[in-house]
């Protein structure tokens, strides 16, 4: 499912197959905004776990991710070993005991990282401990919330990043592509049947409806929602 695909069953969608009443600039711009949307409402869905190369020393840049969730484990070495968070504010009051760079040849060899730390007031950087000697080709397993992929005219080959939401993303742009003609009562109601459809389809809706039936919206169990069990 690509992202050029999703815009050719856009036109098809709203019956303009020659791209007539809307510019293929239009339709990208709406997919692009969709794909903001479904990451504002639903971040898990662009969660992804991979492999990492560090570099050496202690802080390491996060590429490609706009947070860093977990570190789990060392890779590329035999056993695999886990790797726990720790307290970036007690890396830094102690960083001279418990950052200490392995030194000898036979520490160098048997490098594993014990430690990751993260702060999210500094989203685009992260560190281990003990530092990543020079010269060392450690890999680890993160997981991470990667970045909304925002397309160009030269990308549309590009698949989606969230193929389960796309599709909401296609009801998204509907709705923006209808919007556009708002002041017309079919547009209108049809820029409102998509973005209800949207927001059903990824699931913020029915939370936002559940609760409010069901009374916890102000603080009590009310009758509406079957899904509530009364005491």
């Amino acid at each position: 499912m690509s992202a050029g695909s999703t815009i050719t069953q856009f036109f098809r969608d709203v019956n303009d197959a020659t791209r007539v009443r809307w510019q293929s600039e239009d339709a990208l711009d709406f997919l692009n905004d969709a794909v903001m949307m479904v990451f504002n409402l639903r971040p898990d869905a662009f969660t992804v776990t991979k492999e990492v190369t560090l570099i050496a020393g202690s802080k390491q840049p996060l590429i490609g991710c706009v947070d860093l969730l977990t570190v789990s484990q060392n890779t590329g070495g035999v056993d695999g070993r886990p790797i726990s968070r720790g307290n970036l504010e007690m890396l830094r009051t102690y960083t001279s005991k418990s950052c200490s760079t392995p030194r000898t040849a036979e520490q160098i060899a048997a490098y594993e990282v014990d430690q990751w730390f993260y702060d999210q007031r500094d989203p685009e950087t992260w560190y281990v401990a003990q530092p990543v000697p020079q010269g060392v080709d450690k890999t680890v397993q993160m997981t991470c919330r990667e970045a909304p992929i925002q397309y160009s005219a030269g990308g549309l080959g590009l698949q989606l990043q969230t193929p389960r939401y796309r599709p909401a993303i296609l009801d998204w742009m509907k709705r923006r592509a209808y919007g556009v003609d708002s002041e017309s009562l079919t547009s209108y109601n049809l820029m409102s049947f998509h973005d209800k459809a949207f927001y059903q389809s990824i699931g913020v809706a029915y939370r936002a409806d559940s609760q409010t039936q069901s009374g916890f919206a102000v603080g009590r169990v009310g009758i509406g929602d079957k899904a509530v069990v009364r005491p």
